[in-house]
C-alpha cells in the first residue's frame, strides 16, 4: 500500500477515504459504468443542453415575428405622416369665400356690361 500524504486539515483517514473513492471512480469509468454521483449531473447536463437548443431557436422566432410586425407598423406610420401633412396643408391655405359671397360678387350692378 502506498504511503498517504497528510494534507493540511485532513486526517490520514480522510486521505485514505479519498484515495479509495478515487480508485473506485477510476475502475467504474474504465468499465464504462456511470457513477451514482454522476447520474444527477448527467441529467442536469441533458436538461441544460435541451434548454440551450430551445434558446438558440428562440432568436429565429423573434426575428420572424419582428419582420411580420415591422411591415404593418411602417404602413401605419406612413399613413399618419401623410394625413398630418394633408392637415397642415389645409390649415395653411387661405379660407375660401362663402358661396353666398361669391354669388353676390358675380351679380352685376345696373349699367355694368
Amino acid at each position: 500500500m502506498q504511503r498517504i500524504r497528510r494534507a493540511r486539515g485532513t486526517s490520514t483517514l480522510d486521505g485514505l477515504r479519498f484515495k479509495i473513492r478515487s480508485e473506485l471512480h477510476e475502475k467504474a469509468r474504465a468499465s464504462g459504468e456511470t457513477l451514482d454521483s454522476e447520474k444527477p449531473l448527467r441529467r442536469q447536463l441533458v436538461k441544460t443542453q435541451e434548454f440551450r437548443g430551445h434558446a438558440l431557436e428562440e432568436p429565429e422566432q423573434l426575428k420572424a415575428d419582428h419582420e411580420a410586425l415591422v411591415g404593418p407598423l411602417q404602413q401605419v406610420v406612413l399613413e399618419n405622416r401623410r394625413r398630418r401633412l394633408h392637415r397642415n396643408r389645409v390649415a395653411e391655405q387661405p379660407p375660401r369665400p362663402a358661396k353666398a359671397a361669391e354669388a353676390t360678387s358675380k351679380v352685376r350692378a345696373p349699367g355694368d356690361k
